[in-house]
C-alpha cells in the first residue's frame, strides 16, 4: 500500500487531528496539503529546514537530528494536541559527505505512543558524483517516502 492509499485508509478512521513537527523533512510532505479531505486528519504542520531555526527550537547544544531534538519537537506539538508526530531527519542530497541518512520520529496518535530510528542507505561519493540534479532529488524524493511511510504505519496502527 502506498503513502496515498494510507492517508484515504486514515480519512475513514476515527482519528483526532495530528500535529506534525518536521526538522530536516518535509520535501514530499507538501503535497499532503493537495489530497482532498486532508483537514479531518491534519491539524498543522511546522516545518523547519536551516540549522538556526531548528536550533533555535532545540537548543544549540543539541544535534539537529538526534533522538533528544525530537522529544524536544514532539513536547511543543504536544502542547498543541494530543495527536502528535515529531520527525527530525538529516536526508540530504549531498549524503556522502557525512554520511548522515537517517532519521528519528515520535509521537502519540489516540493515546498510543511510538518511536524509532531509522538508518536509510546512502550514497557512495562515486555514486553521487554520477548522478544528474534529477537523480539527487528522486533518490531524495524516494527516501522521504520512506520516512512518511513508516510514520504513516505507526498512525495505523494507533488507529485501527
Amino acid at each position: 500500500m502506498d503513502n496515498f492509499d494510507k492517508i484515504q485508509l486514515l480519512l475513514t478512521r476515527d482519528i483526532k487531528p495530528i500535529q506534525f513537527m518536521l526538522a530536516g523533512v518535509g520535501y514530499t510532505f507538501a503535497s499532503w496539503g493537495e489530497i482532498p479531505g486532508i483537514s479531518k486528519i491534519l491539524h498543522g504542520v511546522n516545518f523547519m529546514y536551516s540549522e538556526d531555526l531548528v536550533r533555535s527550537v532545540i537548543g544549540h547544544k543539541i544535534s539537529c537530528c538526534s533522538d533528544e531534538a525530537c522529544q524536544i519537537l514532539a513536547s511543543r506539538a504536544k502542547q498543541m494536541t494530543s495527536n502528535y508526530v515529531a520527525i527530525c531527519g538529516a536526508i540530504t542530497t549531498t549524503r556522502y559527505r557525512r554520511g548522515d541518512n537517517h532519521f528519528y520520529y515520535r509521537g502519540q496518535v489516540n493515546g498510543i505512543s511510538f518511536n524509532g530510528h531509522v538508518v536509510l542507505d546512502k550514497a557512495t561519493e562515486a555514486d553521487h558524483a554520477k548522478e544528474t540534479l534529477h537523480g539527487i532529488m528522486v533518490n531524495r524524493s524516494v527516501d522521504e517516502n520512506i520516512v512518511y511511510s513508516t510514520v504513516l504505519d505507526e498512525i495505523m496502527g494507533a488507529t485501527k
